[in-house]
């Protein structure tokens, strides 16, 4: 008998999927799960990449709590103040410091900084604070003739009525005979036939201050200026004051939502818009008291609102709900040879414009905003008008046949944006945020991409339970409002305490040929092992799309260095991940995905890197 030799037992042979960037690319609900790259995701929540890492999101806490309703937010001069019901209040080192209240404060505004002063308005209030008081604008009165003789029949005009204030100043060479002088009566319109306030007429001669109804009398209907006694012979040595308010003029200015500082290479000048016209104002050289009333101009279609400015390199851009324009600085001389600021208008866009106002940042060299109809847009060149020139970058989550997302997010012209530790975060009124990582995943206008493949490469992610109404970020904290509570964002693993729920899912993989059976034999996860992480493993397949739960989570203790007094300590700590292998044992199916998640108070799921060991079974036939 001859033994025949046996064949040795030969083991599978194991192909590796590696997906050392797992999570890197963002959330990604507009394309099919089995489409994505490796590195994206199409379901995922409070995740993010810090420090080079994957892992749970920032946490929450409160820092301070109000008495009221915390409504605006601003910085200044190193100190967070914040508008309380009808209280403005400085905080300062844990301190409040009311620096004002008033039932005007009601309706909602604005801070605005500007040239070192900080200003609130609205429709009812414009104050200013120096930081040591703060008190109601008095608006600048402006001379708008000098030179004049006391009819009035001629003289030199120098500055403009001003929008703000109803006072106007006049200059005349006394000839000390007249005792008739003649001021100019403002008119709003061709309408207007009213005289001078009731506000008293201000009069100096010399250095001598007169008082109306003893040294003089005023003909309020046709300006009339009657002296009991001549005013001496001199050179504008004659000085009236006079009032007459408009109706329109100050309301069209402290009605305005949105400002910008724009002009010249200090930016010297305040503009407003968004009083519900197509009109910018701005004011004089670095003085918010001023506003010119010849200094506005209209863009674009005359029914719709201007919704914001913006920044751009060396120009102002104004946006609308569906229009873009661009103001640009020039210093030239006027039809009298002097020399004159003038502001030039020009469409950039006319198709995508701005509704969701509160947006706007100025984001990785580029002005970023939000669209109720197209989503998060950035301007790439303001150079020439052109359709391409604004560019859609929020494709992977303006939402999908998944899942609805940004667009479909409820009161989306009341969101809110802010650029943070390179993200830029928009959060809305539902408590959701869409973050756009811009640090590790800059918008490219390089030629090799198109438009939509630019905006595939870039990784968003989305949190929950943030509802953010107001914001300010001094020395690199951002400091926002939730309600009563001035919170801030830490890298704690808990929201006030309480667990934050994160989870990631990787693409549906197919391994290479969609035409396989497979089966996977184990799944190989690096986790950071200076955090403490506990992570849920399920195992999703095209027959089990509930996914299989793996009996054994991933656990990471990580308070082995928390005794040591790290300013003393002398050596270098080095991150270091941990590696555990998990057996799925998921036998021929055609997809395979992994889902991890973690709902627990101070624990992270920071993941470094997924590997999956697989092998093909068949072809399907």
């Amino acid at each position: 008998m001859v033994w025949q030799k046996q064949q040795a037992h030969k083991a599978a042979s194991y192909r590796i999927q590696d997906l050392s960037s797992a999570g890197a690319g963002g959330l990604n609900i507009q394309d099919v799960d089995y489409s994505l790259p490796m590195n994206q995701s199409p379901h995922m929540l409070n995740m993010m990449v810090k420090n080079g890492t994957f892992g749970k999101r920032y946490g929450q806490s409160v820092v301070h709590s109000f008495s009221g309703k915390i409504r605006l937010i601003a910085r200044y001069e190193g100190s967070i103040y914040v508008l309380v019901d009808n209280r403005i209040v400085k905080w300062a080192n844990g301190n409040e410091t009311q620096i004002y209240a008033s039932d005007k404060l009601s309706a909602d505004g604005i801070f605005i900084n500007f040239n070192k002063i900080l200003y609130f308005m609205n429709e009812n209030i414009f104050l200013q604070w120096d930081g040591a008081t703060c008190s109601e604008v008095k608006p600048y009165v402006p001379t708008i003739k000098i030179n004049c003789t006391p009819d009035n029949k001629s003289g030199d005009t120098t500055e403009n009525y001003n929008r703000l204030g109803s006072g106007f100043t006049q200059t005349y060479h006394g000839n000390g005979t007249a005792t008739v002088y003649y001021i100019t009566i403002p008119k709003e319109d061709d309408k207007d036939t009213s005289g001078l306030d009731s506000t008293p007429v201000e009069i100096m001669v010399n250095e001598s201050v007169l008082t109306e109804g003893k040294d003089f009398s005023v003909d309020r209907s046709s300006g009339k200026i009657t002296f009991t006694k001549a005013p001496a012979e001199g050179v504008n040595n004659v000085r009236i004051t006079a009032y007459k308010s408009y109706s329109k003029y100050k309301s069209a200015i402290i009605k305005c939502k949105h400002y910008a500082v724009y002009g010249g290479e200090n930016n010297s000048r305040l503009f407003l818009a968004g009083n519900g016209t197509s009109n910018y104002f701005f004011s004089d050289v670095y003085d918010a008291t001023y506003f010119p009333d010849n200094n506005y101009a209209s863009v674009g279609n005359a029914e719709d609102d201007v919704t914001g400015f913006g920044l751009q390199y060396s120009v102002l851009i104004l946006f609308k709900p569906t229009e873009i324009y661009q103001l640009t600085y020039s210093f030239e001389n006027n039809s009298n040879g002097i020399k004159q600021a003038y502001f030039y208008s020009s469409p950039v866009n006319a198709e995508m414009g701005c509704d969701m106002p509160e947006t706007i940042r100025y984001v990785d060299n580029r002005l970023t905003w939000g669209s109720t109809q197209w989503g998060i847009c950035t301007l790439c060149s303001t150079l020439i008008q052109d359709e391409r020139n604004v560019r859609v970058i929020s494709r992977n989550i303006n939402g999908g046949y998944r899942e609805n997302g940004l667009l479909a997010e409820p009161n989306l012209t009341n969101a809110k944006a802010f650029s943070y530790e390179g993200k830029y975060i928009v959060s809305c009124t539902s408590g959701n945020c869409y973050v756009w990582d811009f640090t590790n995943a800059p918008y490219s206008t390089s030629e090799k991409y198109t438009p939509d493949t630019a905006a595939f490469n870039l990784a968003w992610y989305k949190w929950d339970n943030m509802p953010i109404t107001a914001e300010a970020i001094m020395d690199r904290v951002l400091y926002y409002a939730r309600g009563n509570d001035l919170c801030t964002l830490t890298n704690d693993l808990s929201d006030f305490g309480q667990a934050i729920n994160a989870y990631y899912r990787t693409p549906m993989m197919d391994f290479g040929k969609y035409e396989y059976l497979k089966t996977i034999k184990k799944v190989y996860f690096e986790v950071r092992g200076d955090t403490p992480c506990r992570i849920n493993i399920k195992y999703i397949t095209n027959e089990n799309m509930t996914g299989e739960e793996d009996p054994e989570p991933i656990i990471v203790y990580s308070k082995l260095w928390s005794g040591f007094t790290w300013d003393t300590f002398g050596w270098t700590f080095i991150s270091f991940a941990n590696t555990f292998a998990r057996k799925c044992s998921v036998k021929k199916v055609l997809l395979f995905a992994i889902e991890l998640s973690n709902n627990e108070v101070n624990k992270d799921m920071s993941l470094s890197g997924i590997r999956c060991e697989y092998t093909y079974v068949k072809e399907i036939k």
